[in-house]
């Protein structure tokens, strides 16, 4: 393992104002408080050596530059020859100035070895302080990109043998791996060691522990035990994994894993470390990519995925982008304002709207979908074609699943594959909007709607969780029924419970935790079975929980309304938008949790758009509302059929010179290199952006960061 793994704060103390303002900036990745050097962190000793030792373990080093930093003997002398001579190993030093104030400064620019996040012409002293935060932000970013990842390994020394395969794929994917092991026999939990083990887990972001048929050894001590629970619920995630070595983990091994561990944190790895899903997952949560996920994270079988996805460039892009610096969105911010301040937005959310690491218990994203289907489809080697060189559409997929399940089962075969067990932080924040929104404006002249897919109920869970009355309403493919339930009143009564109340004032009490309903139902399993959970199985629980919860909320307040063939007047067209309970939840393309409504076929597309087109089965107030307002895409591909579905049908109007407001906004492809259909997208990235119709501009960025400044601008 590297020994630099520090940052360095070299200032001289007349600029001491400096440091302090700096200062929060840096906590982001320095959460044990150790990985950040200055003299005021100085203890009792010869501080000379403690500076000295400092600097040997600096791998990013800030020197705060002005007429006083330069006039210091201690700084000329001791500290920047080292740090200078630091740049000159393999494992170098990177010196990043910050220019405080005007000075003789021009000469150190050749001499450091990274670009400043100033320039010595434009100082701190000549910034107002939003600037000046602005070029802290950078600063602490930059660093973020460069310090290592870094985990402690936690193993019986007798099984170096067995680990040591494991550990040296984490190395090898840029995770500097700390090891601490312990004898076989022999060896006690004593004060100290718990002392030790306290510090060596504060000096690393996160930690696995290696479990072998020798068991946990003497971390199976409660008071070790409890220190590795309190690491376990700290706010920074993944903390510790468990890397299992053995077929399965019996009750008696099991009980030794602190229940503060999460069982989606444990991750069993084939003997000889030739397991590239295990060892895959185990990396990606400990490096804090993917935050121990328990579903598959072995890239598609058929097609064979871009190399740059396997190899340590798209490591670091995908740190690149947790860690960019956030784009200044003003222009489009102050645009939507005036209507934000009359509670008008519509709001696409699409299934690429969640982060990576949030995946790993929310719905999957449609090509995760195809790529499964095919699995099933091609379940035979020798059924498998030779010339699939590309994903193709998850519509077309489902067609063939269509003749062979029958069109009346696609929709609960896809729902099989996948549970919604989290509520991701998109659609909290969403969901917040949401509601600064709603207190802003009144009911009768709000417009606020949310679009959805149909295999997402996570937007239900986090309105309900903010305490935001709202009403849903799920159009189903063939145009023949639409299902509204409005829920006039939302009062939190528990941590996770909250009382809603319906139009016709029924009220019901339902707990929106499906991660602890499935933790209760797997731990009744697994004392039933006497043994772990397969993941299948632990799934198949988890949509149990959710298939639960989303029964209660389906049949509350619910009202199913459909077309009078008699009629002139389609009453889905006619539905009463205006009277309902804002904002609206509108699911176009159906719900999961609806039975037979999600348009899934390329065939039910279709139909769903003549339906809309032809049949008037869109109520014409919220059409309205959509056509004329302002409206956020987040998380949809700008070639997606469901994207083109709803261009032509929800969007379609005669614009005139005052065109609303659309902004889509997603990643550029280049850095989501996991999804086949991005990477078809880089190419022509560029003419996808200049030829989007409908004058829907597109918006490069973090979705998550730009919901953050909308809700800043509300």
């Amino acid at each position: 393992m590297s020994r630099r793994n520090k940052v360095f704060i070299s200032y001289s103390h007349k600029d001491g104002e400096y440091l302090d303002e700096l200062r929060p900036f840096l906590e982001s990745f320095d959460d044990d408080k150790a990985l950040v050097f200055h003299d005021r962190k100085l203890g009792p000793g010869v501080w000379q050596e403690q500076i000295d030792k400092a600097l040997a373990e600096t791998k990013v080093a800030v020197p705060l530059v002005s007429q006083n930093f330069l006039a210091s003997d201690f700084i000329q002398d001791r500290e920047i020859p080292k740090l200078l001579e630091g740049t000159e190993e393999d494992d170098p030093v990177v010196i990043i100035p910050l220019f405080l104030s005007p000075s003789r400064s021009a000469e150190y620019l050749s001499r450091f070895s990274a670009p400043p996040p100033n320039k010595p012409d434009r100082t701190l002293a000549e910034m107002d302080v939003p600037q000046r935060q602005r070029t802290f932000t950078r600063l602490a970013e930059e660093i973020g990109k460069i310090l290592p990842p870094k985990a402690l390994a936690l193993y019986c020394a007798a099984d170096e043998e067995e680990v040591e395969p494991v550990l040296g794929h984490l190395e090898q994917k840029g995770l500097a791996v700390e090891r601490q092991t312990w004898p076989e026999t022999g060896w006690t939990a004593s004060a100290q060691e718990a002392a030790r083990l306290q510090r060596d887990l504060a000096g690393n972001r996160s930690a696995v522990l290696v479990v072998t048929k020798r068991g946990l050894g003497p971390w199976s001590d409660e008071r070790l035990k409890r220190i590795l629970a309190d690491k376990a619920v700290n706010r920074y995630t993944p903390p510790v994994m468990v890397a299992v070595l053995v077929e399965r983990v019996g009750p008696e091994l099991g009980e030794q894993i602190p229940d503060e561990i999460p069982n989606s944190y444990r991750v069993r790895v084939k003997r000889g470390g030739d397991s590239k899903k295990g060892l895959e997952t185990l990396y990606l949560g400990l490096s804090g990519e993917r935050a121990g996920a328990r579903k598959s994270l072995e890239p598609p079988a058929r097609p064979d995925p871009p190399p740059s996805t396997k190899d340590n460039d798209s490591t670091r892009r995908k740190q690149d982008r947790s860690q960019a610096a956030v784009p200044d969105w003003s222009g489009q911010i102050n645009s939507l304002r005036p209507d934000l301040e009359k509670g008008d937005l519509t709001i696409f959310l699409g299934q690429g709207v969640v982060e990576p690491e949030q995946r790993a218990n929310t719905h999957p994203r449609r090509w995760e979908l195809t790529q499964k289907l095919l699995e099933d489809l091609f379940a035979r080697e020798e059924e498998q074609p030779q010339n699939l060189s590309v994903l193709p559409p998850f519509n077309h997929v489902s067609s063939f699943f269509a003749v062979r399940e029958g069109p009346k089962n696609v929709q609960d075969y896809v729902r099989s594959k996948f549970a919604c067990v989290a509520v991701p932080a998109i659609h909290r924040k969403v969901a917040k909007l949401m509601g600064a929104m709603g207190q802003k404006t009144s009911r009768g002249n709000s417009e606020r709607l949310i679009v959805t897919t149909n295999f997402d109920t996570l937007m239900e869970r986090a309105l309900l969780a903010k305490e935001v009355a709202f009403t849903r309403i799920v159009q189903h493919w063939s145009g023949r029924r639409i299902e509204v339930n409005e829920y006039t009143k939302v009062e939190k009564v528990g941590k996770t419970s909250v009382r809603i109340t319906t139009k016709a004032g029924e009220q019901q009490t339902v707990d929106l935790d499906v991660e602890g309903a499935t933790k209760v139902l797997v731990t009744n399993a697994e004392q039933e079975k006497g043994a772990d959970l397969e993941e299948e199985e632990i799934a198949k629980l988890s949509r149990q929980a959710e298939d639960a919860l989303n029964e209660e909320l389906l049949n509350l307040g619910r009202e199913t309304i459909t077309p009078k063939s008699r009629s002139r007047r389609n009453r889905l067209e006619m539905l009463p938008v205006r009277d309902y309970t804002h904002p609206l939840l509108y699911k176009f393309h159906g719900s999961h949790d609806v039975r037979d409504s999600c348009a899934l076929t390329a065939e039910q597309y279709l139909r769903l758009v003549v339906a809309a087109r032809k049949d008037g089965i869109i109520p014409n107030q919220l059409k309205n509302y959509i056509q004329r307002g302002p409206a956020l895409f987040l998380g949809y591909g700008l070639l997606d059929p469901e994207f083109k579905v709803t261009l032509y049908t929800l969007l379609e109007s005669e614009q005139g010179e005052d065109e609303p407001l659309r902004f889509a906004v997603q990643l550029p492809p280049a850095e989501e290199p996991a999804d086949p259909n991005r990477v078809m997208e880089r190419p022509i990235w560029q003419q996808i952006k200049d030829r989007t119709p409908r004058g829907i501009r597109v918006v490069e960025g973090d979705i998550g960061r730009f919901v953050d400044r909308v809700i800043e601008a509300v």
